[in-house]
């Protein structure tokens, strides 16, 4: 009877060393999935928090280059009215030039008539 004992005895200790060694078994394989599933959750935040910051560069890129064009217009548009103001000035000393010249001309003119009109007389 001792032996039986002794081997039933033995037998649950198998039996107990299996199911506690299977058990492990399914408690590391449910460790193991819940850490993919977890592993799997963070890489997806990752990707979102990396596509979000992508998105926000992207959108401050647009909105500096915007910044920059309105800028280059604002000097674009100062520029030229720079040069059509000097242009205007230009044109206005050209006229007037034009109109000193013009009485110039006509006033020797009236030279050469009163001039003509003297030596007439003094022959």
């Amino acid at each position: 009877m001792t032996t039986t004992v002794l081997i039933g005895a033995a037998i649950a200790g198998l039996l107990g060393f299996l199911l506690g060694w299977g058990a492990e078994r399914v408690r590391l394989a449910r460790a193991k999935a819940s850490a993919e599933l977890e592993s799997a959750r963070i890489r997806a935040l990752a990707e979102q928090d990396a596509e979000r910051i992508r998105k926000a560069a992207e959108l401050a890129g647009r909105e500096a280059a915007y910044r920059a064009k309105e800028e280059w217009e604002r000097e674009e548009a100062r520029r030229r009215e720079d040069v059509e103001r000097a242009e205007r000035r230009l044109e206005e000393r050209r006229s007037g030039l034009d109109r000193k010249y013009d009485l110039l001309d006509e006033k020797e003119h009236q030279l050469e008539l009163r001039e003509a009109e003297l030596e007439g007389r003094a022959e």
